[in-house]
């Protein structure tokens, strides 16, 4: 499970679209973009249908997307034809697997996929049709399974998805069989369809109860008609097709267009678009026309053209409530258009001669970033043109699209949307301006380095979900030229509490840990001894690993390499010399704060005990080979073999330690080695799980109790916890360590060295990566 992204095919810098010319200008567009084709041919691979009201083709944690594929692309699939629905995995270069096959589909609006709300990581509908009778009818597949788990048929009327409500519970469904002999772009050739009447009364929008299979017309041709009568006196002679059913975000309403015409040139057309609350109630018709493909904004307004501006309209009330970007920003506002999740973004993706391309509006500043253009060759208009179609991910940072490969098959393309700002300080750039302590004059990295006798320096930088850089300098040991790489190890000290605590989440996930029993329940060789506190709740695997235990050994100074190494049960008996005082708890347990690394030797005793297993081998299995950590091992002391790219210890005038590393057999407390990309490795898994993935090696109840403070205190279990960022320090003989990162933003920083007077290093460099990325960390 290796997080890091592949390396994007292109990266433009966004620019300010102005009097109708493209400039590069940062000041008044700091965004950049990453364009990167995702899939590629012989074969066609695409989503199909526009991203509005949050359709998507990412899951829920992002780690997949779907795609439909074909074979063909030149012409209309005839109704035996069928087209693969394939999974792309984020994580692994966007590898394709194949899921299942569908007969219900065209060029435009794919076959309809849809994440279930009630289920988004691992459930989506696509349409089908029976190869027996042509009915199309809808499908809910399972990932989980990897299989079909319901199909939605009816026999009198036969209905496909067209939309389905945000908030879950339901789904839209029309006749694709009478769109496709009505307006085929829209429909499946060949799809059944008794329906010949102009407006019958039985086919309309239906509402499909997603739980129970229940379907409720909602509205039927016949009241379209009669509602369209007033002000199209000819409706008799017109046949009507619905298109582009809408829920609103809040799934109280639905917009949808009557059309008519559309294939006939014999025939007057009919384009309007209706309002209906989602019972069927309501129906206002007709409306005002807002062009293109209207998209939903929170409060049932709606986003559209009115006069050749983008603007927010009030369809109840037929008015434009404000206008949302000027003719001078987008030229076609009548495009297809899509809001991100989070409103702060509106994407307008829009057609030059064969190209696509796409303006960003960032709605709150008015920035405003036209993308590249996009071959779309031929493909223009009618039933086989390829639509610019943006849809975004969950977190409104990328956008899919569907555009031509160099080869000529219509591909995948995502945009990756960053702040340039941010992309334009680089580490190394970064490192050139260090504060001073008192934040009043700044020096270089190398200067700031030799003045705190640090010989070596390893960072990790966190960005979007991802390493986004790394940077080494200096050596592993001075008097030799061993330098650091990104691979070199260093004892990660505290930071170890962290990491062995995602284990401890681990054994508690599976019940072989109850979090709140007393420790003493599950520990064999040795015992923590009773204290006095009798009003006290007892000393928990919770309360050790936040450190309201009241156990005593704030930390452990380490044993020389050439000294005898104690038992684990010497240290906590505190027979294993000066170095490893007893374990008592002498502090009310429960009553508040008190750092202790006996606390965590105690339960790194305990997790030995319940397992069976050596605790290097129980992290390795648990945590450091699932989340890819291939440079991290609690061992002390390292294997002889492992030790080939280990950073030394040195003091605080540079001289290195003796042996190189001090031994530190309390591997909870402090005795993990491992690099910044590891523990970058590492924080990435916690934000990851957080956020849902469904992939992560913990669950996001278990992250949270990781990174939210319990009580008063500043730690959750084995994070320190401020605000929405979490963090730990770690300072062994000669090894300084810092690990920062947000809790949801997907950013955070790394950091290690190898001096006794390091910490004073790391602080510097946070504080200069702080003020460079414009991240409120916290101090």
């Amino acid at each position: 499970m290796h997080r890091r992204l592949r390396s994007s095919s292109l990266v433009i810098l966004l620019a300010a679209l102005s009097a109708g010319a493209v400039h590069a200008d940062t000041e008044t567009c700091p965004f950049e973009l990453q364009a990167e084709q995702i899939t590629t041919g012989p074969a066609n691979h695409f989503f199909g249908y526009i991203g509005h009201v949050g359709n998507t083709p990412w899951n829920a944690s992002g780690r997949y997307m779907l795609v439909l594929r074909t074979t063909f692309q030149d012409r209309m699939p005839e109704a035996g034809e069928s087209a693969d629905i394939v999974l792309l995995d984020t994580k692994d270069s966007y590898k394709p697997e194949h899921l299942e096959t569908t007969r219900a589909w065209n060029p435009q609006q794919g076959t309809m996929l849809y994440w279930n709300p009630d289920a988004p990581e691992t459930q989506f509908f696509f349409n089908d049709r029976d190869p027996n009778t042509n009915a199309v009818f809808c499908v809910l597949y399972d990932l989980e399974t990897r299989t079909r788990i319901r199909e939605y048929r009816f026999d009198d009327v036969p209905v496909g998805n067209s939309g389905v409500a945000q908030g879950g519970g339901s789904f839209l469904a029309i006749n694709y069989g009478r769109l496709a002999r009505l307006r085929p772009v829209t429909g499946y050739p060949g799809a059944v369809d008794d329906t010949i009447d102009p407006h019958p009364e039985n086919d309309g929008i239906f509402k499909v109860d997603i739980a129970s299979g229940e379907r409720t017309l909602l509205v039927s041709y016949k009241q379209l008609a009669e509602a369209l009568r007033p002000t199209r006196p000819d409706i008799d002679g017109i046949p009507l097709f619905i298109n582009h059913t809408l829920w609103s975000r809040e799934g109280d309403r639905i917009l949808a267009f009557a059309r008519g015409g559309w294939n006939d040139r014999a025939l007057p057309r009919i384009d309007t678009p209706f309002v209906m609350d989602a019972t069927g109630t309501m129906l206002k018709m007709p409306m005002e026309h807002i062009g293109g493909h209207p998209e939903w904004a929170p409060g049932g307004l709606l986003i559209g053209e009115h006069d050749n501006r983008q603007v927010l309209y009030d369809p109840l009330e037929s008015r434009v409530v404000r206008e949302l970007a000027s003719r001078e920003i987008l030229r076609d506002a009548g495009a297809d258009v899509a809001l991100s999740p989070d409103g702060a973004w509106l994407v307008n993706g829009h057609r030059h001669h064969g190209d696509h391309t796409y303006t960003l509006v960032h709605l709150e500043s008015g920035a405003h970033c036209v993308s590249p253009r996009f071959d779309i060759g031929s493909y223009l208009s009618g039933d086989l043109r390829i639509d610019p179609a943006p849809c975004w991910r969950r977190d409104g940072r990328a956008l899919a699209f569907p555009a031509l490969a160099e080869d000529g098959s219509r591909q995948s393309f995502v945009l990756h949307l960053r702040d340039a700002r941010l992309a334009a300080t680089t580490l190394d750039s970064i490192l050139q301006h260090l504060p001073d302590a008192a934040g009043t004059e700044n020096t270089d990295i190398v200067s700031a380095m030799d003045d705190l006798y640090v010989p070596g320096l390893s960072i990790a930088l966190i960005e979007d979900f991802r390493i986004a850089e790394t940077f080494t300098l200096g050596v592993r040991v001075v008097g030799t030229t061993e330098k650091v790489d990104e691979q070199t190890r260093f004892q990660a000290a505290s930071i170890s509490k962290p990491v062995a605590a995602a284990a401890l989440m681990r054994l508690a996930e599976t019940g072989k840990i109850d979090l709140d029993e007393d420790i003493n329940a599950y520990l064999h060789r040795w015992k923590l001894p009773p204290h006095d506190f009798v009003d006290a709740p007892p000393v928990s695997a919770r309360l050790l690993a936040s450190h309201r235990a009241g156990t005593t050994v704030s930390g452990y100074a380490g044993y020389r390499d050439d000294a005898e190494i104690p038992t684990l049960v010497e240290v906590l008996e505190g027979t294993g010399g000066p170095v490893a005082p007893p374990v008592i708890v002498d502090v009310p347990p429960g009553k508040g704060f008190r750092y202790s690394g006996g606390g965590s030797t105690v339960l790194q005793q305990a997790m030995e005990d319940i397992t069976g297993k050596a605790f290097g081998e129980l992290l390795e299995a648990s945590v450091l080979a699932p989340i890819g950590m291939t440079h991290s091992a609690y061992a002390q002391p390292l294997p002889e073999a492992s030790r080939v790219n280990t950073a030394a210890g040195h003091t605080g005038r540079g001289r290195p330690l003796p042996g190189g590393t001090y031994v530190y057999p309390m591997l909870f407390a402090a005795g993990l080695w491992t690099t910044p990309s590891d523990l970058a490795q590492f924080a990435i898994e916690l934000q990851c799980a957080l956020r849902g993935d469904a992939d992560a090696i913990l669950s996001p109840e278990s992250a949270r109790a990781m990174t939210t403070p319990i009580e008063d205190g500043p730690t959750g279990i084995g994070f320190f916890c401020r605000g929405p960022y979490f963090r730990h320090s770690g300072s062994n003989q000669g090894m300084r360590c810092t690990l920062v990162a947000h809790k949801t933003a997907g950013y955070g920083i790394v950091i290690m060295n190898n001096g006794e007077r390091g910490e004073a290093l790391n602080d510097r460099i946070l504080r200069a990566v702080i003020a460079a990325k414009g991240w409120d960390l916290g101090r």
